[in-house]
């Protein structure tokens, strides 16, 4: 789960890749052949890309960090979407944003207001304030034209209208139906948790089976851990990287 307002980890993140959007990232990464760490590359981050995080911080809030560290067995605890320069949301707008349901001491920058669910928040704030470890990977496809095709302001603005001032799960049976993997009533628009809007933002993106119960998913489902994870239209994500 995500929080802020508490002292993190800071940094700006960056990967080498296809041209997208704007907003820039800066990483140093390891080379797959020799293991050596290679320069820093500065690229800029697309909307489609992830973050997954690595929550260290266990005050307040962090006690569901902690209890879904638990119930995976995984270290990562949060994710969320990148969004560049947004067009699909109330007001159009400009920059950066991490579009994920936690609770934030900044407003969303959708509607000036502070939240415990679904909102937007400014890429740098995120990065700066995130008490763990953050990873990008960044999704890509065979060519521009299928990003674009996929990643359309219309299906953005209807996704946008769906999860809109969601709030974060909180229920109880929620938390125990998907730790055991039996959901009475899938695929819940009603309240997310961080997983469950990425799942469903990246399924009405035509990304995953439309079968999928995002309900019940984890973070670590969109990370490398998750060896059957699998996108349509030949999509893919890079593997982590630890955005420093």
């Amino acid at each position: 789960m995500y929080k802020t307002g508490e002292s993190g980890e800071s940094g700006e993140s960056g990967e080498s890749g296809e041209s997208g959007e704007s907003g820039e990232s800066g990483e140093s990464r390891e080379s797959g052949e020799t293991g050596e760490m290679i320069p820093l590359m500065t690229h800029p981050l697309k909307t489609g890309d992830l973050l997954i995080c690595d929550d260290l911080q266990y005050g307040s809030w962090g006690v569901f960090s902690w209890f879904i560290k638990f119930m995976t067995k995984s270290d990562f605890s949060h994710v969320g979407m990148i969004v560049v320069d947004p067009e699909f949301t109330i007001t159009p707008l400009k920059g950066t944003f991490v579009w994920t349901s936690g609770i934030s001491d900044v407003p969303d920058p959708d509607d000036n207001t502070k939240k415990f669910g679904v909102q937007l928040i400014p890429y740098d704030h995120f990065v700066q304030t995130y008490g763990g470890k953050i990873y990008s990977r960044r999704i890509l496809f065979d060519s521009d034209d299928e990003y674009n095709r996929i990643f359309n302001n219309d299906t953005l603005k209807e996704i946008h209208r769906v999860v809109y001032d969601k709030p974060y799960d909180m229920v109880i049976t929620d938390w125990i139906e998907a730790y055991c993997k039996k959901d009475r009533h899938p695929q819940k628009t009603s309240r997310f948790f961080c997983s469950a809007l990425i799942g469903y933002i990246y399924t009405k993106l035509t990304l995953l089976d439309t079968t999928i119960d995002w309900s019940i998913l984890y973070p670590n489902y969109f990370s490398t851990e998750n060896k059957t994870f699998a996108m349509l239209h030949n999509a893919t994500l890079t593997k982590e990287h630890e955005i420093l």
